[in-house]
């Protein structure tokens, strides 16, 4: 029995044309997806975050009505912080997260992460500017991991 072999000459060059645009597409889009690991944080997260900080002290400090502390968390959260895996980047100097101090006012009982979890890691824990000016970036540990927060030309 003999196989029938496909002649891709015969397949219309706009079908061909279709294709390889769909599959760039799709590979641009991967490969964005894999580098750029910018979140979209729930409320319930940005909760949990803010009370590992604040502990007995966040109803008063940043859930009072009254406070803008928690609007302010928020956009940082959704629009200023990043954490983007920059292997590219290897060598290059900045800033290390550990140099950082810890937000621990109200929790004495805060420790510096020894490792990154991407689904737990809470930027709050740091001094971290939450309305920098300039863009700041700082390099997590020895990893290829750096943690963006962008400057005022992002809004707010």
């Amino acid at each position: 029995m003999k196989l029938k072999s496909t002649n891709y000459q015969n397949v219309p060059f706009v079908f061909r044309s279709v294709f390889v645009l769909l599959f760039c597409v799709l590979s641009v889009g991967y490969s964005y997806a894999q580098v750029h690991s910018k979140e979209n944080y729930s409320n319930a997260f940005i909760e949990k975050c803010i009370v590992e900080v604040y502990q007995d002290a966040a109803d008063e400090l940043v859930f009072n009505s009254k406070s803008k502390k928690l609007q302010v968390i928020t956009y940082f959260f959704q629009k200023r912080y990043e954490v983007k895996y920059m292997p590219e980047y290897r060598g290059k100097e900045f800033d290390l997260l550990s140099s950082v101090p810890l937000n621990n006012k109200y929790n004495k009982q805060l420790k510096i992460d020894a490792y990154y979890k991407p689904d737990s890691f809470n930027p709050l824990k740091y001094q971290l500017p939450l309305t920098p000016r300039e863009t700041k970036i700082y390099r997590i540990g020895g990893t290829d991991y750096l943690i963006f927060i962008h400057g005022k030309n992002k809004g707010l």
